[in-house]
């Protein structure tokens, strides 16, 4: 931290419940430090779940929002950077694009020391008098101190490593680049510079390479126009028809209808919406990212998504507003009436209806709204063959069994009906449902003894998809609750993630679809 100067500027507590922090753009430094429960909020439109002895330090510029749903308790300290380096050789205060180098989140190897760095400077703070502001300083700076060790002790060996190979293939992407290569690069081997960077980054080497070359790709397309067989040469490919292959298996379309249907600036305004476009092979240019069920999306398109919307009307309005898409779709449960018609005044606007309509009919809707009813009806055809297909692989791992779907997280139990990813099984695959669950359309809550009563052959359990899957079964079924009323229903139930079967479109129906075989064949 040599050439920063920092100042203290606020220290509080904040109990269950009462932490609120509207959508906006974050004025100055902040640290929030779980005491007790995990803290939700959305950073840069990424959700993060604090857990207890973690720290998040945010910085000026970022776009935050807290879930007004946490029942953490948080110490909060907000802190001014002053950088003694500026360009014109005085110190200034650090706003956008601050060099403080402590960003992001850390864990205390000891939460202990930490949490007591959090009290010591709260109640000093709370003195109000010169010498207890001093004190809760210098407990302000142990604690960054303690953040310091932490983040280094893990990071510094990772980070030389890593580093050096990412910046190799920033660089060198259109070269014949092999992991042997990269391997030696970081001075590693084989094995653990592939564990350690999919560790560190949450993608392979090898993904992560073709994303720069996928990304580098459509920049391509939009700005020169070459022909496919140019395109992959710039980019890494020496056949053009695996390149194709490549784009394809990356973006979800070939690189042809990619640059035909990017002509148009479309908006998704809510979840739903972005999966109903990709069915029509279209990826929108405006989406909301700032949700966990997004996490795949933006994944995959964060490079596609130019304009990104949140679910505060006001935030969004002036995105839109802004960015000027030709056509807005939305979903009408999900806006006000007076909210659609301010941004019909934006673009051609079409809001789907939500109750009593199915996943076929929206995406029915959408595509004649679009002028594309044939790409749609092509679309549905692929997919009832793919149903049949399915439905013969699943009679024979099935049977006659009933299957029930539910959804156990940290805001309660629910079970899934129709209008759900679960009208793939009982719908498009004819598997049986419970007969107490005939009556559920989308969803409705159960407390966790309940489950039984349903008397189900099979439970398909979707659990958090912040851990691995088994082990978040693990800690389910270990729990109090479950052991007192649900033991004897373990062996009938299939763990599995909660994304992407957390949405209804036709893109992650055919997804689900898609994954129902290994489902059941591991089941």
């Amino acid at each position: 931290m040599d050439g920063l100067w920092l100042k203290l500027r606020m220290v509080e507590e904040i109990g269950p419940g009462e932490w609120s922090h509207p959508l906006g753009y974050l004025p100055s430094h902040l640290l929030l430090l779980a005491v007790a429960g995990e803290a939700r909020l959305t950073l840069d439109g990424r959700l993060l779940q604090l857990r207890p002895g973690h720290a998040l330090v945010c910085l000026p510029g970022q776009l935050m929002q807290s879930d007004p749903n946490g029942r953490s308790e948080l110490a909060v300290f907000r802190f001014d950077v002053v950088d003694e380096t500026g360009n014109d050789g005085r110190p200034r205060l650090t706003e956008g694009d601050s060099p403080f180098p402590l960003a992001g989140e850390v864990r205390f190897s000891d939460a202990g020391e930490a949490i007591r760095l959090c009290e010591l400077a709260l109640r000093n703070w709370r003195n109000g008098d010169a010498p207890g502001k001093l004190r809760a300083e210098a407990a302000f700076y142990g604690l960054l101190g303690l953040m310091q060790e932490a983040a280094g002790r893990v990071q510094e060996a990772a980070d030389a490593a890593l580093n050096r190979t990412k910046a190799y293939m920033e660089r060198h992407f259109d070269r014949n680049l092999t992991i042997d290569e990269l391997a030696k690069l970081a001075g590693l081997s084989r094995y653990y510079y592939m564990r350690l960077f999919k560790a560190c980054y949450g993608v392979s080497v090898m993904e992560y390479l073709t994303e720069l070359r996928i990304d580098q790709a459509k920049r391509l397309l939009e700005e020169a126009k070459p022909t496919m067989r140019e395109l992959a040469r710039q980019v890494g490919y020496h056949d053009e028809f695996y390149f194709i292959r490549k784009f394809k298996q990356q973006v979800g379309i070939p690189p042809a209808t990619y640059i035909r249907n990017r002509q148009r600036r479309i908006a998704a305004y809510s979840f739903p919406n972005i999966g109903q476009l990709l069915a029509l092979q279209i990826v929108p240019a405006i989406a909301p990212m700032d949700h966990g069920w997004t996490d795949q999306y933006r994944c995959k398109y964060r490079t596609d998504v130019v304009t990104t919307l949140s679910h505060e009307y006001e935030f969004n309005f002036a995105a839109l507003r802004a960015a000027r898409p030709d056509y807005i779709i939305g979903v009408d449960a999900f806006l006000p009436p007076e909210e659609q018609e301010r941004l019909r005044e934006i673009a051609p606007s079409l809001f789907i209806p939500w109750q009593g309509e199915e996943w076929r009919s929206h995406l029915h809707l959408v595509s004649e709204f679009l002028g594309m009813p044939e790409e749609a009806k092509s679309w549905l055809r692929r997919y009832d063959h793919l149903a049949a297909r399915t439905r013969e692989q699943t009679e024979r791992l099935v049977g006659g069994d009933t299957v029930l779907v539910a959804h156990c997280g940290k805001d309660g139990c629910y079970v899934y009906g129709r209008q759900t990813i679960a009208g793939v099984l009982y719908e498009d695959l004819g598997i049986v449902q419970p007969d107490r669950a005939a009556g559920i359309r989308r969803r409705e809550e159960v407390p966790v003894r309940e489950l039984a009563s349903f008397e189900a052959d099979r439970i398909l359990l979707m659990l958090s998809d912040n851990e691995d899957v088994q082990a978040a079964w693990e800690r389910f079924s270990g729990s109090e609750e479950w052991k007192r009323h649900c033991a004897s229903l373990s062996s009938r139930v299939t763990p599995i993630p909660t994304w992407p079967w957390f949405d209804y479109s036709a893109y992650t129906q055919e997804k689900f679809l898609r994954a129902v075989p290994a489902i059941f064949g591991t089941a």
